[in-house]
């Protein structure tokens, strides 16, 4: 396999006061298109988990000029796509639904249990801009374990795609 460096990726998982957690990640190819998305978790009503409450990205073209906003709201159950044309932001909104397992920033703490052989699969959805506002469902499992740098079955492959059924 030739590795080949096309961009640069920053994550920062930071614990709060509160016992949540703020996520901040920046992807993107070198002098093109970029993302930064943010996150705000807290702990679920058990105690033993964490929970999203806020959810944001934005995309920037090459050119650093603003592509779209994306917003999900679990507290007002509100979700939000923001198209740039330019010099305006066409908003298109949606409302989530009350069970919403949406894990657009979030997917890596999501996968968490799959990667420790906790469960074999996770459904989750995704909050989709391109195309219109909507939620789509999600499946996600292991595909494989290897040896990595902390021993055997270390190195978790995990592999998701929309759920359209049997």
């Amino acid at each position: 396999t030739s590795r080949i460096r096309v961009g640069a990726a920053h994550l920062e998982l930071e614990k709060l006061d509160d016992e949540g957690v703020r996520i901040f990640a920046e992807s993107g190819f070198d002098g093109g298109a970029r993302n930064v998305a943010t996150a705000l978790l807290e702990p679920s009503g058990d105690r033993h988990s964490l929970q999203p409450v806020l959810q944001e990205s934005r995309t920037f073209h090459g050119d650093g000029s603003l592509r779209g906003t994306l917003r999900i709201d679990h507290r007002t159950r509100v979700a939000t796509c923001g198209r740039s044309n330019g010099d305006t932001l066409a908003i298109e909104r949606i409302e989530l639904p009350a069970s919403d397992r949406v894990a657009n920033v979030a997917l890596t703490l999501l996968f968490e249990p799959l990667m420790r052989g906790e469960t074999p699969s996770a459904a989750f959805q995704m909050f989709l801009c391109e195309g219109g506002a909507r939620l789509m469902d999600f499946e996600a499992h292991v595909q494989r374990r290897a040896a990595g740098a902390h021993g055997p079955g270390s190195l978790v492959e995990v592999r998701y795609r929309p759920d359209i059924g049997p």
